[in-house]
């Protein structure tokens, strides 16, 4: 029997399995894939995210390895910079934001999991969870069929999780709001130290997010989903090249650049569980809650979970009073990053003309500093209706 089950090896079950480990838990990781994949999505842990990260272990496991940090954020608006901001000055940790290909910051935690004491089934491939006093998960693994017990299973697969909804948990989920397209490129007249957004000041923007090695994410992400549609593969780039000049990206970045990775679009809203721990089976990072990837506040929220669900789990021998107050405080946090989310939404995506008002007044609020802060300080920050006013004026 062992003390944790993972369902899944990502970087919310890699870095919970390293940290018990090392506090002498027997922990089993579930990994389904041989070898990870880039889904397009993933690459930076904000601020907030990084005091977590920092304290468990994430940081110094990736510094060396495939971690790049950013020490600015800059808006463009029309071409011209609106607003230039030095995170380590303006943030409460005093932090940069981290930023990786995901697929290289996967093999590294799960090696380092690994190197605490971790054990690690890769390609196993999960068939059922039980809950119950002796949770037990179904795998098959090098070609044999176990059933497995624990103390406690964890199910850390992602946005699709199976182990939610083997455990009964009910999902639920916004409605498709924005459209958020993704793809990796090269070749930028850019600096590598900033977070670069560019926009005309209307409901849609491009980023471009440094991932080291002259490499960088770049994603649009747009309110108008009638003026913009989704797309994909080759056949997607030249109107991703058209959405570029919609957000005034200059034109020597466009010829400059080259496409290194798959393009595409992905679901732009977010999923959650109310309670994401129920008899003997809890649910940490994007199985628990996804938020809108159009934020980019996943991966900082999956390390908060780690570090709340450990902080409970080694403060008592009764688990599954640890489990109910880590859900308790996850909901919490998260119920706070949804609102920020929704009002960031509404006052910088909105499509509605007679709401232009609202756009204009968030956007003077973001360059006075006064927007959710999404990047910095994330659910730690005020979440009040006075925070919602300064931002969009009703």
């Amino acid at each position: 029997m062992y003390d944790l089950l993972i369902v899944g090896g990502g970087i919310a079950g890699s870095t919970l399995a390293r940290v018990m480990a090392r506090e002498g838990a027997r922990v089993l990781v579930l990994e389904r894939e041989e070898h990870f994949r880039d889904r397009i999505r993933g690459e930076g842990i904000h601020v907030w995210g990084t005091v977590d990260a920092r304290e468990l272990g994430v940081y110094d496991a990736l510094r060396g390895q495939c971690l790049h940090e950013l020490p600015y954020i800059r808006r463009y608006r029309h071409g011209a910079v609106a607003v230039q901001r030095d995170l380590a000055q303006s943030t409460p940790s005093g932090n940069y934001e981290m930023t990786f290909f995901h697929p290289a910051m996967q093999e590294v935690l799960l090696e380092a999991a690994k190197e605490a004491g971790v054990e690690v089934w890769r390609g196993a491939v999960v068939s059922g969870v039980c809950p119950g006093d002796e949770p037990a998960v179904t795998v098959r693994h090098d070609g044999e069929v176990r059933r497995l017990t624990a103390r406690l299973v964890v199910g850390a697969d992602g946005r699709r999780s199976q182990v939610r909804n083997w455990a009964g948990f009910v999902t639920q989920r916004d409605p498709d709001n924005l459209l958020i397209a993704g793809v990796v490129v090269s070749g930028l007249p850019a600096t590598d130290d900033a977070l670069e957004t560019f926009s005309r000041g209307a409901a849609w923007n491009m980023q471009f997010l440094p991932l080291g090695s002259g490499l960088y994410r770049c994603y649009f992400v747009s309110g108008d989903r009638a003026r913009h549609r989704p797309i994909g593969g080759r056949a997607g780039l030249a109107r991703l090249g058209d959405y570029a000049r919609d957000s005034a990206v200059p034109a020597a970045w466009l010829d400059a650049m080259r496409v290194e990775g798959p393009l595409a679009s992905f679901e732009a809203a977010s999923w959650w569980v109310d309670n994401p721990y129920r008899d003997g089976v809890a649910l940490i990072g994007d199985a628990a809650a996804a938020p809108d990837p159009c934020f980019g506040c996943g991966l900082s929220m999956a390390l908060r979970d780690v570090r709340l669900l450990r902080d409970e789990l080694l403060a008592q021998s009764d688990w599954d009073r640890a489990a109910r107050r880590y859900a308790a405080a996850h909901d919490s946090t998260f119920v706070a990053l949804h609102a920020l989310e929704r009002w960031a939404a509404e006052g910088f995506f909105s499509v509605d003309p007679e709401r232009q008002h609202i756009r204009d007044h968030a956007d003077a609020a973001a360059d006075r500093g006064e927007a959710p802060d999404l990047i910095g300080r994330g659910p730690d920050q005020p979440v009040d209706e006075a925070v919602r006013l300064r931002f969009l004026g009703y």
